[in-house]
């Protein structure tokens, strides 16, 4: 489900914010046939999985899920380089 939305927003050259959670990160851009390194270092893609999201404390916490949406959004906003930041 969201392999076409990421492929969408990193085709359009929009910044994509993305968690994962059944998949490695690498994976994920395998499959899309997509360099991983670049994508990050070019500052389009942030990827995290539960680990560095919801499971951060060892239990789900949405307060806190919330505040890590909400940083990510912000930080895309204020980075100023992409006219649109995908948040999936």
């Amino acid at each position: 489900m969201l392999l076409p939305f990421l492929r969408g927003a990193l085709d359009s050259g929009d910044k994509c914010v993305a968690v994962v959670d059944s998949v490695r990160p690498a994976d994920v851009m395998e499959r899309l046939g997509l360099d991983l390194e670049d994508c990050v270092s070019s500052g389009r893609l942030e990827m995290y999985d539960s680990s560095q999201t919801y499971l951060r404390t060892g239990s789900f916490d949405a307060e806190a899920m919330i505040a890590f949406w909400e940083s990510r959004a912000r930080a895309a906003r204020d980075e100023g380089r992409f006219s649109f930041a995908w948040v999936l």
